[in-house]
């Protein structure tokens, strides 16, 4: 299923949570009269909720697992797939993991945009990150799911952040982005020392408003269990980025 460019716009996540560059960035927006815009980098700090987010969704078996592991409890987090990864999964999915995303989305979690093939991002002008990332990221998803998706926000690769983003996202109907206040480095351990890079970073972190970069990866999936132990310890609840967005919202409201 493919949604046009009006469709596009009209499903967009928009305007109350219009993002935020800071800086310099915005002055050529700015001076075009375009909204400023703000990127989410955490939560408001007086609200017991952290958000535990998964980037990139490249292993299938992990994916499945993590969704599995928090739903069994009941929460719902949010996945931060790139669309390369929702198309192998329709075209060739491992043994096992066939319509991943509509069993992921089922069980209650949600997406966000990670861009279609997960570019460094730094010269891609406005019209190829909205034509070649984020539209054909949605005509992925809309497949995978039978029904079009709205993203709950765009994170885009390596954190990185342009005019040319701000223009894009703006185009696309104001989607929030979310970047991270902890990055867990999962991806960087080594098997036998994953826990005690990860774990300790994480206990050191824990406070309301923060939001973990991780990845479906094997790393992530083994410490889950003791994460969600330490996040009860610290009377903090797990919520997903739609959730998280709400709060900031509504903070911004209050003040």
């Amino acid at each position: 299923m493919t949604l046009n460019r009006r469709t596009f716009l009209k499903l967009s996540v928009g305007g109350a949570l219009a993002l935020a560059v800071p800086g310099s960035r915005l002055a050529s927006a700015q001076a075009h009269g375009q909204p400023q815009a703000r990127v989410i980098r955490s939560g408001p700090r007086d609200v017991p909720q952290v958000c535990l987010t998964y980037d990139d969704l490249w292993d299938e078996a992990y994916t499945l697992l993590i969704a599995e592991r928090f739903a069994r409890d009941g929460l719902s987090v949010t996945f931060f797939p790139t669309g390369s990864a929702v198309q192998a999964n329709i075209e060739r999915p491992t043994a096992g993991h066939e319509d991943l995303y509509r069993r992921v989305l089922d069980m209650g979690h949600e997406f966000g945009c990670h861009t279609f093939s997960h570019p460094d991002i730094t010269d891609l002008t406005a019209h190829r990150l909205v034509w070649w990332e984020i539209q054909p990221w949605l005509d992925a998803m809309a497949e995978a799911l039978g029904e079009p998706y709205t993203p709950v926000a765009f994170r885009p690769p390596f954190g990185i952040v342009t005019d040319a983003l701000f223009h894009a996202v703006n185009q696309a109907g104001g989607i929030p982005i979310v970047l991270w206040s902890t990055d867990l480095r999962d991806t960087l351990c080594s098997p036998a020392n994953c826990a005690a890079a990860i774990l300790p970073v994480f206990e050191r972190q824990l406070r309301g408003g923060e939001i973990f970069l991780q990845h479906t990866v094997r790393a992530s999936y083994e410490v889950l269990d003791a994460q969600l132990a330490l996040l009860q310890d610290a009377e903090l609840t797990p919520v997903p980025v739609s959730e998280m967005l709400a709060q900031v919202v509504a903070a911004s409201a209050a003040g």
